[in-house]
């Protein structure tokens, strides 16, 4: 067998691993051009002006004793690396920032890195398999969400093309997976100007996340002039303010919603806005966070008349890891490569119901 993943994030990775651990030919088609990782990865100070890697998505990794793999995976990075032990949770490395992890699961795999496969026929059947991106296998994963899952298998017929419906906004659909979104500012300030390393905001309509990423990769040293910090709004502000990503750069909205985070954050822990801040960058995360999941008998789906499979953070079973974390992505992955291996003519994950998930980050304002 040999299969294709759409989908370098957490969950294609993960699948790809575990199928080559069990001997099965697979390749990775990741849109990245610097690396992979999805919402997993990292700007690298090589790439960018900050001083240090910086975090602009997922932040940390938590493990809720419901995954075996994953907890081997966590110990098995730690000893390598790529996490660390930070606050009760587990962050990146000082060099890679948080995409150390999928940087170390991309380890030995074929990953095709900045390669767009088209959602209109980009995956296709045809009679010796399926195709995608020129390429034929035996079966294909789907490791994306939003619209571009929902175009990439439009035209397929599967069950599992009901699972890649998407909607978007701040409350969950009962019958289509929904996902938020939300506005990253990486900002660079004098040193002290913000006080603490990382602060939750659970009741704020603007603000939900920030942390000074120097202090939490341990990249910072005692006498450094700056300090960088990743803030993250709530799902709620970023509909409220959302303009299309690839316009957003030198616009009126850029600087009126850098400025209501960067106000938002000072008055929440009480000190003054600094002044003019050395650089920043404010990107939209439009696809965020799903706010619902599919819960049925498998973290994943597999339909094995077609040979299709989709993976995420989204899917999910009563007693698996938390919906919207790393961990639940590295599982559903993890899962399904595993099952694919051992019982390839079984399909699971089709049948069950969406219900609703949240997060500290994407959890609904007050």
């Amino acid at each position: 067998m040999r299969v294709g993943v759409i989908g370098g994030g957490v969950s294609g990775l993960a699948a790809a691993r575990r199928l080559v651990q069990c001997g099965i030919a697979c390749v990775v088609f990741d849109t990245g051009k610097r690396g992979v990782g999805g919402r997993c990865s990292s700007r690298l100070a090589a790439d960018t002006r900050f001083p240090g890697a910086v975090d602009h998505a997922a932040q940390f990794v938590e493990r809720s004793g419901r995954s075996a793999s994953f907890d081997a995976l966590v110990d098995e990075c730690v000893e390598a690396g790529a996490l660390r032990p930070w606050d009760g949770k587990f962050v990146g490395s000082a060099e890679e920032g948080l995409g150390a992890l999928p940087l170390h699961l991309s380890a030995g795999l074929d990953v095709r890195k900045d390669v767009w496969v088209p959602p209109n026929g980009g995956v296709r059947k045809s009679k010796d398999g399926w195709v995608a991106a020129g390429e034929t296998f035996d079966a294909v994963i789907v490791a994306h969400n939003g619209k571009c899952a929902e175009r990439l298998t439009s035209k397929i017929r599967s069950p599992v093309v009901k699972l890649c419906r998407a909607a978007f906004g701040v409350a969950p659909s009962p019958s289509k997976m929904t996902l938020n979104s939300i506005y990253s500012l990486v900002v660079e300030v004098p040193a002290g100007s913000f006080p603490g390393a990382a602060h939750v905001f659970e009741d704020d309509a603007v603000l939900a996340f920030a942390a000074n990423q120097g202090a939490k990769l341990g990249w910072a040293s005692e006498g450094d002039e700056t300090e960088v910090w990743t803030v993250l709004s709530t799902g709620a502000y970023g509909k409220l303010n959302k303009h299309p990503q690839e316009q957003l750069r030198g616009t009126d909205v850029e600087a009126r919603v850098k400025g209501e985070m960067l106000d938002a954050l000072a008055a929440k822990l009480g000190v003054a806005v600094p002044e003019s801040p050395r650089r920043w960058r404010l990107q939209l995360w439009g696809a965020a966070l799903p706010l619902n999941a599919w819960t049925a008998d498998a973290n994943f789906a597999w339909d094995a008349s077609q040979n299709i499979g989709v993976v995420g953070d989204w899917l999910a079973t009563s007693d698996g890891p938390p919906p919207s974390t790393i961990e639940a992505a590295f599982a559903s992955g993890d899962a399904l490569g595993a099952h694919m291996a051992a019982a390839p003519a079984e399909s699971r994950g089709l049948e069950g119901s969406f219900a609703a998930a949240t997060t500290v980050f994407s959890a609904p304002a007050p």
